[in-house]
């Protein structure tokens, strides 16, 4: 999301501050990786194991540092708990 902030980062080359702007905006909507894993995996919907296989920050999808994902993130479907590629027939 390309909120002032976000654009001060790149703008001023400073892309690796990127991520901690991401875990204190997300009552703006942003959202990590590693907090869309945790969900997906307090969700069942998604291995514990499969999670942090993908993620560069494990302990905090294992964890509970990642507890600010309440809901799902926007990349997953509230109504069938699945991500959806755009055009599919669940898709809006």
């Amino acid at each position: 999301m390309a909120t002032a902030a976000v654009r001060n980062l790149i703008r001023d080359n400073k892309v690796a501050q990127l991520r901690n702007v991401m875990v204190t905006s997300s009552d703006e909507g942003m959202c990590t990786l590693e907090a869309a894993l945790a969900w997906l995996v307090r969700a069942g919907m998604v291995s514990e194991a499969d999670a942090v296989a993908r993620s560069l920050y494990p302990d905090e999808v294992t964890s509970l540092r990642a507890p600010y994902v309440t809901h799902a993130p926007a990349a997953v479907s509230d109504e069938v708990g699945v991500p959806q590629k755009p055009g599919s027939a669940l898709s809006a």
